[in-house]
């Protein structure tokens, strides 16, 4: 990032780059029993580039 860099592009808002998935982590207290589900960081990831043929033309859809 640089210093033109929006405050919500950077720290901990900066897009992520690795998807992971993680199981039994350390729960300190107690999660509601009715907590069902999972979470997803809901971020300012760039959309992923078109697909191409290798030409760098976008694959027709």
């Amino acid at each position: 990032m640089t210093a033109s860099t929006p405050t919500y592009l950077s720290g901990l808002l900066a897009p992520v780059a690795d998807e992971i998935d993680v199981v039994d982590l350390p729960i300190t207290g107690a999660l509601p029993d009715a907590l069902r589900g999972r979470y997803f960081r809901n971020g300012p990831n760039p959309p992923p580039p078109a697909p191409t043929r290798g030409t760098g033309s976008p694959e027709p859809g």
